[in-house]
């Protein structure tokens, strides 16, 4: 039996490659198949594919055997299936995306962009900020908005405003982390993108929350400590997300000492922090009014893609090789926070002028 694959070429069938391809799909979902398992998925997908090959002079697409490898995991674990099929569908609409900004690419090199009137596409360093923007627009579109809103921003009913500058700086969690709702404990890999949760947060509130994916990044692993339990939780995540302080500050520089917001009279202590050999899709909540919620064991948390000027300004920074003192009235604040937003602009879009 030959398998073609989706560049045309051809392949013997070999079994032991879904079986592998499976496995990862187990992993995903901190899962191992036992051998019993793994020959009934074998035994499934191959009296399939031989089914099919019979009548189809002894071949079989590729697309063919991922839904006998689906069939196959539906019968003996769903999550693992859901897991096999997200990633596929995952890598379809990644290839979809990345030949939408290459066409868009090839466009702003060859003919020109005049969607911002402030930018000159003849030039070089340009078309490399439009190109760019336009594989953000991609990601924020693809996993920052629900299914609602791409539909209403698609029908024109809604305008969002710079969808390739709204990407920068998502910082969430590994997704097979824990978090606290109004149904009880939840973690994210059992949500789609975009779904909607009620979460209490820290501040005794219950509110709306959606859960949003924000691509492949790296992941530190922290762990917690307080005097009233020998417990020390420990949390996946990138290493600039936002925590709240037990002062009612917010950071994203965590440093191992710090002390969270208290919650339910449980202060949790940073124990250690340190970065793993892990690039995951990475999770989050958008919640609503408290920008907050709540980890399980109790750890409370902020949300993502906050700019927190307030602590920029507080106490002085250095910013360009010059130090900028604390605001004393709001003219001055005024100026300062000017200075940081186009510095924060130029780093990352290129100098203004």
């Amino acid at each position: 039996m030959i398998v073609i694959k989706k560049d045309n070429t051809e392949q013997e069938f070999d079994i032991n490659k879904v079986i592998t391809a499976v496995s990862k799909s187990a992993e995903r979902c901190m899962y191992e198949f036992t051998a019993e398992e793994k020959e009934m998925i074998a035994n499934t997908v191959t009296a399939l594919a031989t089914n099919y090959a019979v009548i189809h002079d002894g071949k079989i697409p590729i697309k063919e055997m991922h839904k006998y490898a689906e069939k196959a995991l539906d019968t003996v674990r769903e999550d693992v299936a859901k897991a096999y099929r997200d990633y596929r569908n995952y890598k379809v609409d990644f290839c979809d995306m990345l030949d939408s900004v290459y066409r868009k690419s090839q466009h702003i090199r060859y003919i020109g962009d005049v969607s911002n009137a402030n930018t000159d596409s003849a030039m070089v360093s340009t078309q490399r900020s439009l190109i760019y923007g336009q594989l953000n627009k991609n990601l924020y579109q693809k996993f920052f908005l629900n299914k609602e809103e791409l539909q209403a921003a698609n029908d024109g009913y809604i305008y969002i405003h710079d969808m390739k500058d709204r990407l920068d700086g998502m910082n969430c969690f590994k997704r097979s982390t824990k978090f606290m709702t109004v149904d009880g404990i939840r973690s994210f890999d059992e949500f789609n993108n975009g779904d909607r949760v009620i979460v209490p947060t820290p501040y005794g509130n219950i509110k709306k929350a959606y859960v949003y994916n924000f691509g492949i990044q790296k992941l530190y692993r922290i762990t917690f400590k307080c005097e009233s339990s020998e417990e020390q939780p420990e949390v996946f995540c990138t290493i600039d997300h936002r925590w709240i302080l037990n002062d009612g500050s917010e950071t994203t520089a965590l440093k191992v000492g710090d002390v969270l917001y208290e919650y339910n009279g449980v202060a949790w202590e940073v124990n250690t922090i340190e970065p793993t050999d892990k690039m995951e899709n990475v999770w989050c909540l958008r919640v609503e009014d408290d920008k907050c919620f709540i980890l399980a064991d109790g750890i409370p948390t902020g949300n993502c893609c906050l700019f927190d000027m307030a602590n920029v300004l507080k106490g002085g920074f250095e910013m360009g090789n010059q130090w900028y003192t604390e605001p004393k009235s709001l003219d001055v604040a005024f100026d300062v926070i000017s200075d940081v937003t186009i510095s924060a602009a130029s780093q990352q879009y290129g100098k203004l002028n």
